[in-house]
């Protein structure tokens, strides 16, 4: 994945949807989503997954690779995990989430909704990429 940044990344998931991977000495972790339809049930539980790794591996920093994702995320679920994020206080650990976009217009802007409602919910700082080397930089991994 990472080669170019020399990052010392360990795969700590990998399911149909998503694969994730950890720089514990980084604190950034990365979740790269792929192109697979998900139940809203299968979406709150790979949310929750993300959660727990956040706090298991002190993650700071946090990239979605979301190129590959097909499907909007609808509101409710948007909600949902806002008030995930706020009930674990992620806002307290996390310092920077970025965002590696799709091409499709709708799930980009889903993608976006999500990001806003972090910020003005549990203030964490999300900026949004189309280059995967940009969001590392402004991350602070180069």
């Amino acid at each position: 994945m990472s080669n170019f940044l020399n990052l010392a990344m360990v795969v700590v998931f990998d399911d149909n949807y998503v694969r994730v991977e950890v720089d514990s000495s980084r604190h950034l972790c990365v979740a790269f989503w792929k192109p697979m339809y998900k139940s809203d049930e299968q979406w709150k539980e790979i949310k929750l997954r993300l959660i727990d790794i956040i706090k298991k591996y002190e993650v700071e920093n946090f990239l979605a690779c979301t190129r590959n994702s097909v499907f909007p995320t609808p509101p409710s679920l948007q909600e949902w995990l806002t008030e995930k994020v706020k009930e674990e206080d992620l806002g307290s650990k996390l310092k920077k989430a970025g965002v590696v976009l799709p091409d499709d217009l709708i799930v980009e802007l889903s993608l976006q909704q999500i990001g806003e409602s972090l910020l003005r919910e549990a203030h964490i700082p999300v900026r949004y990429f189309k280059d995967k080397r940009r969001a590392f930089s402004w991350l602070g991994v180069e």
